[in-house]
């Protein structure tokens, strides 16, 4: 028996396969067992380099980057010239991945730009920023040259490009979007694009999210009649605006409406890092059809939902963003308080209430009371996730109570559907199933919750403060 466990484990195919699962830790240890074993989980210990995570990283010699370099698939956290010389070394030709802080000095930046262009054909995502220590320079690195030199038949396959805090042109911009023809995400949060004077505007067919502020997208023509940056994006569809920075450049909802209407009809998804008042404007007089929206939980108020509501007919993903959630702690049952502001509970309930074509109402940062959700039913009946945080079910117990609770409401009501039953069908009948209005203050917050879920035929996806419960 011992020995055919042996045989199995000396199938070359079967080590590389776990070896795309395991640790680094296990990927060191297994290295060590034999020749065999090192070649195939080799590919483990080298797939990413960090070097943050990876301090010791910079003490290895040449000789050891040129054997084992081409299993090097992901490089991170680059912040200093002695990283990106050890990188910028010709057996690193296959990235994947690449993130760096770039300096002033002409060696980091050389270096950067030998690395970029002998992994130009591999390279799927760049993360590219401003190093801590030039934030108060202007930083010029001309990416878009190294992707002007692919060899014949190659085509680089880049398709995210963050480029955050620097400083460049329009033409610099037209050019790199020649060069990257798959490229669907381009991040220039906090970068000053300068006005180019261009012989035509390049549109690139495949971009289709773009993070920029109004002010980096309307301030970089050189003359009046010059198009804005929608004007290279004729098939964007995510606009994630970012927060100016001391710009003087004042840009009205209705040229927004009109540059978006002339350049980009796709443009459906909108996410606004800005202040309430600001995204309100955008939200109610820079678009005419929206089914995306995402806002800043701290900037949430009933003036910024009724300029949601402008949007009712047509939104189907509402969600506020503040910090990462989701993520379930055992050690404690006690959920964490929401410390951000909040918008009225009666204001919240007008989004789905109103909106009936929602399919995903995500406010990880919302606490609402059950009586606001049971006020009136609604509208949206093909809801599919929802994530908000409920008074009254403050422990991970409560939660899960009220879940089990709903799953069981929900297979119960799903066996008694008779065959072809539509959704008129299912939601008339919903009364048969659960307690009158008038009797609601003899059930648990955990009963009543469950109750108010079980109407939603299609819910799959629910958080409620502790972790996402999917069916």
């Amino acid at each position: 028996m011992e020995s055919a466990i042996n045989r199995v484990f000396d199938t070359p195919e079967l080590r590389l396969r776990i070896a795309q699962f395991v640790t680094l830790r296990d990927a060191l240890s297994c290295v060590l067992v034999s020749k065999d074993w090192a070649d195939s989980f080799s590919f483990a210990v080298w797939h990413t380099i960090d070097f943050e995570l990876q301090e010791r990283f910079i003490l290895l010699d040449d000789e050891v980057i040129s054997k084992y370099g081409s299993r090097i698939r992901s490089v991170k956290n680059i912040k200093d010239t002695s990283q990106i010389q050890l990188i910028n070394n010709p057996a690193i030709n296959r990235l994947a991945e690449l993130t760096m802080a770039i300096g002033k000095t002409a060696r980091f930046q050389a270096c950067c730009f030998e690395t970029l262009g002998r992994n130009s054909v591999t390279l799927k995502d760049i993360r590219i920023s401003k190093s801590p220590q030039a934030s108060n320079m202007e930083i010029f690195f001309p990416i878009e040259g190294a992707f002007r030199n692919v060899g014949t038949g190659a085509q680089p396959c880049l398709g995210s490009l963050t480029f955050q805090g620097m400083t460049v042109t329009r033409a610099a911009i037209s050019s790199l979007l020649m060069a990257l023809p798959v490229l669907s995400v381009l991040d220039l949060t906090s970068s000053t694009i300068l006005p180019s004077i261009l012989n035509e505007i390049y549109e690139h067919r495949h971009m289709s999210t773009l993070v920029a502020s109004t002010s980096q997208i309307f301030g970089c023509t050189s003359t009046p009649e010059q198009p804005s940056l929608f004007a290279h994006f004729p098939k964007l569809m995510q606009w994630r605006v970012c927060s100016e920075l001391n710009s003087s450049t004042k840009v009205s909802p209705k040229d927004i409406k009109a540059e978006v209407a002339l350049h980009c009809p796709n443009l459906w998804f909108l996410y606004l890092d800005v202040d309430g008042p600001t995204a309100g404007e955008i939200i109610t007089k820079g678009f005419k059809s929206l089914w995306t929206i995402c806002v800043r939980q701290d900037q949430l108020s009933p003036q910024l939902i009724l300029a949601i509501l402008r949007h009712s007919s047509e939104l189907t993903n509402f969600t506020t963003f503040l910090q990462p959630h989701g993520q379930d702690d055992d050690d404690d049952d006690e959920l964490e308080e929401i410390e951000v502001s909040q918008a009225p509970g009666w204001a919240i309930q007008q989004i789905p209430q109103q909106c009936k074509h929602l399919r995903s109402l995500v406010l990880p940062e919302q606490e609402v009371d059950i009586e606001d959700m049971e006020m009136s039913p609604w509208s949206c009946r093909f809801l599919r996730d929802l994530h908000i945080r409920i008074r009254g079910l403050n422990t991970r117990q409560k939660v899960d109570r009220a879940i089990q609770l709903w799953l069981e409401k929900r297979e119960k009501k799903l066996e008694g559907a008779k065959p072809n039953e539509d959704d008129d069908d299912y939601y008339g009948g919903y009364n048969d199933d659960t307690t009158s209005p008038a009797d609601v203050s003899i059930l648990s917050i955990e009963e009543r919750v469950a109750d108010h879920l079980v109407k939603l035929k299609y819910l799959n996806k629910v958080w409620l403060g502790t972790r996402v419960h999917s069916i």
